[in-house]
């Protein structure tokens, strides 16, 4: 509830009490991991995340997707290509198109121009034509 009310100072200690009584509970682990990666604490959020894909590495597509961004941003680029690929494999009706466009990004910055291509004119295909960071997309596309 707190998450919805956008309290997200409030939620946090609800979760690391969660945490705190049973460092098991994934999704406790799964949020705090999201709230240190929208807040650029890369470090924390891998720390969360890892643990509860260690826990769950079968239930939470967005748990690998939230790992991939922690870390690519920290420099990661096997470990964020490994997570991104495991969100997509884990999202067979494609419903975060961003994975795509992460997982492009990661292989450009690797190198891997061809596929890193592939993957960006996926997350075109199938993201709304309404998306607000279409041109972005777009305009990495033509930079590969």
């Amino acid at each position: 509830m707190r998450l919805q009310k956008k309290a997200t100072d409030p939620a946090r200690e609800a979760f690391q009490k969660a945490v705190d009584a049973d460092e098991k509970l994934v999704e406790a682990q799964v949020e705090l991991g999201t709230l240190a990666a929208q807040q650029s604490q890369w470090p924390d959020a891998v720390k969360h995340l890892d643990i509860a894909l260690q826990l769950d590495p079968v239930d939470s597509p967005r748990a690998w997707f939230m790992d991939a961004v922690a870390e690519f941003n920290m420099k990661n680029l096997d470990g964020a290509e490994k997570c991104a690929r495991q969100a997509l494999k884990m999202d067979p009706g494609h419903t975060n198109p961003d994975a795509n466009r992460l997982l492009g990004l990661v292989l450009a910055t690797k190198g891997n121009l061809s596929e890193a291509a592939v993957e960006l004119k996926t997350c075109l295909d199938l993201v709304p034509p309404d998306t607000a960071n279409l041109a972005q997309v777009k305009g990495q596309l033509a930079e590969i």
